[in-house]
């Protein structure tokens, strides 16, 4: 039974016993998701600090996008303040500073609109799941397509150095 339909249960009920029930069982609910997210925040600072030199992280504002002015529904606020974007940086930040690493914080306007190839943007898509450049023809997944797009916008703020590898051969790596 999902949270929601617990509290609507909770505001009706009158016998204390069934209250008290219900807000252990709401609790044990939230403590249960807490943990949950704390964890996926463990797993997956640690899987990128160990794999990954730098990390490029857009800014998320969730707490500007969860305002009453914007056109978000309550359901949609409720679940990105679940996810705890703002810890998970700061997770991730001290992760990567422990394994040597760096985390960058960019920005990300227009990505998913923008065309990775040729970088004009199309206004048209809204809620398409796949990217469709009109000049190129360019077909992509969306969030592809916007991976693409965060990363040559902020391929100035990455430290290029040229590496040695085991074999001998010197690659470029960021």
């Amino acid at each position: 039974m999902s949270i929601d339909r617990l509290q609507s249960k909770l505001a009706s009920e009158h016998r204390k016993r069934h209250r008290c029930r219900l807000k252990k069982l709401i609790y044990r609910m939230y403590q249960r998701i807490k943990c949950m997210v704390k964890d996926m925040h463990q797993k997956c600072s640690k899987w990128l600090s160990v794999n990954y030199d730098e990390v490029l992280l857009p800014k998320f504002a969730t707490s500007e996008m969860t305002q009453t002015q914007k056109r978000i529904s309550s359901k949609t606020s409720r679940a990105m303040l679940t996810w705890s974007h703002y810890k998970f940086k700061v997770m991730l930040a001290n992760k990567m500073g422990r394994t040597g690493g760096r985390m960058i914080e960019c920005t990300e306007p227009y990505t998913s609109k923008t065309c990775s190839r040729c970088g004009r943007i199309n206004y048209t898509i809204m809620k398409q799941k796949m990217f469709q450049c009109p000049h190129r023809n360019n077909v992509l997944d969306r969030d592809v397509n916007a991976a693409r797009s965060i990363y040559l916008m902020n391929e100035n703020l990455l430290a290029w150095t040229l590496r040695v590898h085991q074999s001998g051969v010197p690659t470029l790596r960021c």
